[in-house]
């Protein structure tokens, strides 16, 4: 790990998703792993659009991670079992990659409110 900035635990299958700001990645680990162990998976590379992930949310209803990018401005969102270097299924932005984004600044946190389908994050 190389900085991690938020953790979730999801008790649901096991598994605690820790958002690696340092290496712009997700590691996911068992929740019965102790010790100096290797993550069971990783989310990571270009087609991720992962940029210093700051928080980590996961949507058991639509079986979906949710991540707050403080490196780019944005929320990614990916399929809960996905790995390796995975392109997000949406990827919300108030402006263009690259550009200043007016609406969503630096994210720290994410959340995912379902009884009004809403991502949730703070400035």
């Amino acid at each position: 790990m190389n900085w991690p900035a938020h953790l979730y635990v999801d008790q649901e299958h096991g598994d605690v998703f820790v958002a690696n700001d340092g290496e712009n990645s997700i590691l996911v680990y068992p929740v019965t792993g102790s010790g100096n162990i290797a993550p069971a998976r990783v989310l990571k590379g270009a087609k991720t659009q992962l940029k210093n992930p700051t928080g980590i949310f996961v949507d058991t209803v639509h079986d979906e991670l949710v991540v707050a990018n403080m490196g780019n401005h944005s929320a990614t969102v990916y399929r809960r079992t996905a790995q390796g270097d995975t392109p997000p299924v949406r990827t919300i932005r108030t402006g263009p990659l690259g550009k200043t984004a007016l609406q969503i600044g630096n994210p720290g946190s994410v959340a995912y409110d379902t009884k009004r389908d809403a991502i949730i994050t703070p400035n």
